[in-house]
């Protein structure tokens, strides 16, 4: 395997422009990490140690994600002697934007020759969920695992933090595909019975209209008091005014006026008294209690006939 420290260097060097370039705003702390991530990988790789040249690899592209950062970290694993591992690493490189057509057309190449010998795992879930597979690691769903063939344990934790877990067999060159569904909603708690409706309220039996009827009489018997005393008071001022040779304009209208409120007085006390008397005596009665049909049936028998009843 022939690998160009050249091309690690150009990309690297991508890295750099960006952190000089970008915005501080937008991405400068972000590209400036990368970058010196980057450079720590290509001296692990310079020194053989791709395992930990791949994990760099791979950690740059997180802050600062492109196409060929990720073909740098499947080139360490393969060169680790992790096949599966490289393969997910080519599998990004080519979904990544920045790979140029050589190192895209190489990536399928070294992709295609390792999916000969390993199996794939396809994972989808609702959103939200992450996965465990082999060496994938709480990866985002739908995801694509590559692993050694055999017998493969995946674990899906979803948004919920419920999780599910299903094991599969994997062929060589062959898909294992796992579909987690969402839950299905839970069923609402039983409701508590509604309470029995309220009896109804007892009818008014008429007690009401009576005791307006006799308010009414009371108001009537008020009326009648005030016309007697105002009737007294039109007589005395009366009097005077014939006593004083009827000259007296005063208790000329004095008189006038305390015979008009005695008329008015009559005619309230009048009206006010028969209104409550009729109230009174129209209101409805109680009616009286039924008897019970509840008991015990009994019937006795006669020489002739049976007479049945309840007591």
């Amino acid at each position: 395997m022939r690998t160009s420290r050249a091309a690690f260097a150009a990309i690297g060097a991508a890295l750099w422009a960006l952190a000089v370039a970008a915005p501080p705003a937008l991405a400068d702390d972000r590209a400036t990490a990368a970058a010196a991530i980057f450079r720590a990988a290509t001296d692990a790789y310079a020194r053989r140690d791709f395992r930990a040249a791949a994990l760099s690899f791979e950690a740059a592209n997180q802050k600062a994600p492109h196409g060929g950062t990720m073909y740098n970290a499947a080139l360490a694993w393969e060169a680790a002697g992790e096949p599966a591992r490289a393969a997910d690493d080519y599998d990004a490189a080519l979904s990544t934007a920045g790979l140029d057509g050589e190192k895209a057309k190489d990536a399928r190449d070294r992709l295609a020759r390792l999916e000969a010998s390993l199996g794939r795992i396809e994972i989808t879930a609702p959103s939200g969920a992450t996965a465990w597979a082999a060496h994938a690691e709480r990866v985002a769903t739908p995801a694509r695992v590559h692993v050694a063939p055999g017998e493969i344990e995946v674990r899906v934790v979803l948004a919920s933090g419920e999780a599910k877990t299903q094991r599969v067999r994997v062929r060589a060159g062959e898909a294992a595909r796992v579909s987690v569904a969402a839950p299905a909603p839970s069923a609402p708690a039983p409701s508590a019975p509604a309470p029995p409706p309220p009896p109804p309220p007892d009818t008014d039996s008429g007690g009401t209209q009576r005791a307006i009827g006799w308010v009414t009489v009371g108001g009537g018997a008020l009326f009648g008091g005030a016309a007697i005393a105002l009737g007294v008071a039109t007589l005395d001022a009366r009097d005077k005014f014939d006593a004083g040779g009827r000259t007296d304009a005063d208790l000329r209208d004095r008189a006038v006026t305390l015979r008009a409120l005695t008329n008015a007085a009559c005619i309230a006390a009048g009206v006010t008294g028969v209104v409550g008397v009729a109230l009174v005596l129209t209101a409805p009665r109680a009616r009286p209690a039924q008897p019970s049909t509840a008991g015990v049936g009994l019937c006795l028998s006669g020489p002739r006939a049976a007479i049945c009843g309840r007591f």
